[in-house]
């Protein structure tokens, strides 16, 4: 069973019936567990719109989304909520962490967002959670730092912390390296393939083909549809 099953999803944007806007139009597509992919494609094709349905943080107009083999396209806000905190772990270009918040505060968050739906976690174990996972991302001993003494590089390793650190069953990232200059930007890929070898699956949407040249497949996107998938040597 796919982890992720897309079923003729479509997205319309905009009020005018007459002139609507269809950022997805009739995609399908299923990606395996343990999968890492690459989502390609120009600016407006799609791309971001098909990962942030893929993350429930958007839903269809039409067609049906299967996680892990339940349906998750018809859920309301507060499901599509707990879906999200319980199973997947979102990396964005630009960090978005909290300025004010250190390193183990930030990550920390999305398992204290968790008590609204599971059972409630001590801060204890919340502390201890985060400070392994700083160490995982080779951030040890940077637990008190802010955001603002961090660099780029550093800071997108505690923003991939704290999508790790409630154990999802996949890493959502949205152009990870794109703050980054080219040689910190491969430390970050290599830790996301050293993630997706632990088995997460791993989806990055990107413009740099060095960084889909990581992944084991490609899939393309034009014009709200998928053009293409290629299969592509992963880079060890």
């Amino acid at each position: 069973m796919a982890l992720i099953k897309l079923k003729n999803i479509t997205k319309v944007y905009g009020a005018e019936k007459d002139l609507p806007t269809y950022a997805l139009d009739s995609v399908d597509l299923e990606i395996q567990e343990g999968e890492m992919v690459a989502i390609m494609g120009p600016s407006g094709s799609g791309k971001s719109t098909l990962l942030n349905i893929i993350g429930c943080l958007d839903k269809p107009t039409e067609g049906e989304y299967f996680l892990n083999g339940d349906e998750v396209s018809q859920l309301n806000r507060n499901q599509l909520a707990k879906v999200r905190n319980m199973q997947i772990g979102f990396v964005f270009q630009h960090f978005a962490l909290l300025a004010d918040h250190t390193a183990q505060e930030n990550i920390e968050l999305p398992l204290i967002y968790r008590g609204q739906f599971s059972t409630k976690i001590s801060r204890d174990d919340r502390e201890v959670m985060a400070v392994e996972m700083l160490k995982q991302v080779g951030l040890k001993d940077h637990n008190y730092k802010r955001p603002s003494e961090l660099s780029g590089g550093e800071q997108q390793r505690v923003a991939i912390a704290r999508a790790l650190v409630g154990e999802p069953n996949m890493l959502l990232a949205d152009e990870p390296t794109g703050a980054l200059d080219q040689k910190t930007g491969e430390g970050i890929m290599e830790l996301l393939v050293n993630i997706n070898k632990q088995g997460k699956t791993v989806i990055i949407v990107t413009h740099d083909p060095k960084v889909a040249a990581h992944c084991s497949r490609t899939i393309r996107m034009e014009d709200g549809k998928i053009i293409s998938y290629d299969d592509n040597g992963k880079i060890e």
